[in-house]
This record gives structure tokens, sequence and C-alpha cells, in this order.
């Protein structure tokens, strides 16, 4: 019986380091499928628990400076991304966005996420946008006062 379950777990970790490989999202593609695109810059962080109480995500808002496609005059607008700490508990998801306040970004969104977003902050703050990035960390471009990086490559787009 030992046997048999340990040659399963030894096929599942074989299958699921083979198959799992990343597989990356041109530039082109996420411009046409994000629903939002903004300039902005992250202000503040806040990890919570879900309804259920079974996972942590992390509540970033940013400034938005400029919305380049699908925003109209948000000022605010907030992602949410698995993971994060609440107290002495964390959860560590991989991959994920990485932010770093008072940095610009361009980003990917998805549209308004009710399903994980944070309820106590939708009830102070209901027109604000908590949406998903568009293809994870995919989404997300740093600047670095010359140019934006793809997150995937940290390569300058220059275009």
């Amino acid at each position: 019986m030992f046997r048999a379950r340990f040659v399963f777990f030894l096929c599942w970790l074989i299958s699921s380091t083979l198959f799992s490989q990343f597989i990356p999202l041109p530039f082109d593609q996420r411009v046409q499928s994000a629903e939002r695109i903004v300039l902005c810059k992250p202000v503040s962080q806040l990890s919570y628990w879900d309804d259920r109480h079974a996972n942590i995500w992390t509540r970033t808002d940013f400034e938005v400076s400029s919305n380049l496609k699908g925003g109209s005059s948000e000022t605010t607008i907030c992602t949410i991304s698995p993971g994060g700490v609440v107290g002495r508990e964390a959860q560590i998801t991989c991959p994920t966005e990485n932010f770093e306040i008072g940095t610009d970004y361009l980003l990917f969104l998805d549209g308004d996420n009710s399903k994980e977003d944070d309820k106590t902050y939708r009830l102070s703050h209901p027109s604000v946008i908590q949406s998903r990035v568009y293809g994870t960390f995919q989404g997300v471009m740093r600047f670095d006062g010359e140019y934006y990086h793809d997150a995937l490559t940290e390569a300058p787009m220059t275009e």
C-alpha cells in the first residue's frame, strides 16, 4: 500500500513539474484582453481573509495618474492579489504581483471583482474598483524612471 502511494506521488510530482511550464502573454494580448489599463502608483496595502476564512488576499490601493483603457475618471483603484499576512498567519502564493509603494506602474486589469474583494473596504468605498491584474504578474509593468519594465523579462518596453 505504501509503495502504491509513493509511486502515485512520484508520478504526480513529475507530471506537475513537466506540465506546469509558464506561458508568456504577448504584450498585444495584454492590451486587447485587459478591461482596464492604468498608469498609477501604489499608496497602501492591506491583507485580509476571504468570507470563509480560507484564503488571505492583499488589496493594494493605487493613485491613478492616467486611464489609458476602459476607465473614465477614477483617481483611485485597487488590485486584489492572492496571498498575504494577517496577524500571525501567512499565505504565500507564486507567482503573484509585488508592488513597491511610491513606484510608478502600468497595470493591465480585469473587471471589478465582487467575489474576492475586501468587503469592509467596499462598504466604505463603494465606487472604488477592486480588480485582479490580468495575467497575474504579467499584467504589471514597473517604471524605472526611463522605461517600463515587463515583470516577466525585466526587459524595458521601449515602444
